[in-house]
């Protein structure tokens, strides 16, 4: 279950582990999916942070030793490495989320902190916005049948309605191709996401963690074969010079 949250929006409710669909949900005292974590890493283990959305969280339908920082983690561990990763992340978060996150709590003793982002993000800004109860549910369904009725098999008919309608009306693949919300790179929103994930960077930096910001393409630029210009834009900020409040190279 999700709560609001005043400062970082909405978060998953901290120290939860359910089951869903026959699988493991756990979240930490600290709204991680992970299992749970000191506030400092015991001497020798090495702690990973992973920002992220959907992408890095999985949703329900993932179970928990299926998500990319569990299965980073067990690679590791075979290896031979003590190592942990905390997975903060959740559902369309963007900068505003995990910049607000680390004010929170900070970085934890981590030694390696790795944001993973996409074009969309530039201008994910938090809404403060009350919770849509068929993505953020704040509350357990009442039956298993009603959740899987209302949450999954309508939106997806409605999505696939809208899709096929939406379709018809173009004659070429390049029409069909979504443009991001944040299309203009000068906007308030835009500037707004790149200063949250700006600060996120260098206060991880500050904090003397090993700082990566991963980019990854979204489905639309790879039908139109390249990326849009947030993509680059989200790559030049880590690629800024120190001063001014700007990123060093990481």
């Amino acid at each position: 279950m999700s709560i609001v949250d005043p400062e970082i929006e909405y978060m998953f409710r901290p120290g939860q582990e359910l089951s869903r669909f026959h699988h493991r949900f756990a979240i930490n005292a600290y709204g991680m999916r992970s299992d749970g974590m000191e506030a400092e890493p015991v001497h020798g283990v090495r702690r990973i942070l992973v920002f992220g959305d959907s992408v890095i969280n999985g949703g329900a339908q993932i179970p928990q030793d299926s998500i990319p920082t569990e299965v980073m983690k067990q690679r590791l561990r075979s290896q031979g490495k003590r190592v942990e990763i905390g997975n903060v992340s959740a559902g369309s978060w963007g900068p505003g989320n995990w910049r607000a996150w680390a004010e929170r709590y900070g970085f934890m003793g981590a030694s390696d902190v790795v944001v993973v982002a996409s074009s969309h993000d530039a201008c994910d800004n938090p809404k403060y916005t009350s919770l849509n109860p068929l993505t953020q549910p704040t509350e357990n369904p009442r039956l298993a049948l009603e959740e899987l009725l209302f949450r999954y098999i309508l939106p997806h008919l409605q999505s696939r309605i809208g899709l096929d309608r939406s379709t018809s009306m173009h004659t070429s693949t390049a029409s069909m191709v979504s443009v991001p919300a944040c299309e203009n790179i000068s906007s308030p929103e835009t500037r707004q996401g790149l200063a949250d994930l700006r600060a996120l960077l260098t206060s991880a930096k500050a904090s003397g963690a090993r700082v990566k910001l991963m980019l990854h393409q979204e489905r639309d630029e790879l039908t139109r074969g390249k990326p849009y210009e947030q993509h680059n834009q989200l790559a030049l900020l880590a690629q800024q010079p120190p001063g001014s409040g700007k990123m060093s190279p990481l």
